[in-house]
Parts: C-alpha cells; sequence; structure tokens
C-alpha cells in the first residue's frame, strides 16, 4: 500500500441517515385498535390525573421524611422560613393585586 492519492476516487456514501428519510411501515392492526379504544375512553387524561396524585403525594412523603429526621435546631429555623414564606407570599399577593 502507497500513501498518497488513489487513482480513481471513490465517493463514500452518506454515514447518518435522517428518521424522515427512514421507510414508514404500516402499524400492526392491533395497536392501531388498541390506541383507537384508549382515545375513545380518555386513558390519556385519567393517567395524567393519577400522576398528578402520584407524584404530589410522593414529594409530600419525601418531605416529610426529611422534615422528621431534621435536628431541633433545623426544624425551628426550617419552621421560621417556611412562617416568614408564607407571611412574605400572602403580603406579595395582597400588594401585587393592589397594584394591577
Amino acid at each position: 500500500m502507497a500513501m498518497g492519492r488513489r487513482g480513481k476516487q471513490q465517493r463514500q456514501e452518506r454515514l447518518w441517515i435522517a428518521y424522515t428519510e427512514l421507510p414508514r411501515t404500516v402499524a400492526h392492526p392491533f395497536y392501531e385498535q388498541l390506541t383507537r379504544l384508549l382515545d375513545e375512553r380518555g386513558f390519556d387524561e385519567f393517567v395524567e390525573q393519577q400522576r398528578a396524585v402520584v407524584s404530589t403525594g410522593l414529594g409530600f412523603l419525601i418531605c416529610l421524611f426529611i422534615w422528621i429526621h431534621l435536628s431541633n435546631l433545623a426544624r425551628v429555623a426550617g419552621s421560621i422560613w417556611m412562617v416568614a414564606g408564607i407571611a412574605y407570599g400572602a403580603w406579595r399577593g395582597e400588594a401585587s393585586r393592589k397594584i394591577w
């Protein structure tokens, strides 16, 4: 093998293909019917509602777990900070209603 140019240059094909250029296949009839059935019954809305409930409850339990395992000083400081935040939010909310 000699270093240098080849006599006849060959052009390499593209390595990457965009997904829009891939051939579209026909969906399986079972999945088409399943999708239609789930859309008719409002399955997506149901799942979104359940997700909201579960994520809210899980977040509360995690915060409760952390709160229970804090030292007394951290609980007192956290309580003061929480009360200050609620008071500020109430005051700021009232003040912003007066402006607008």
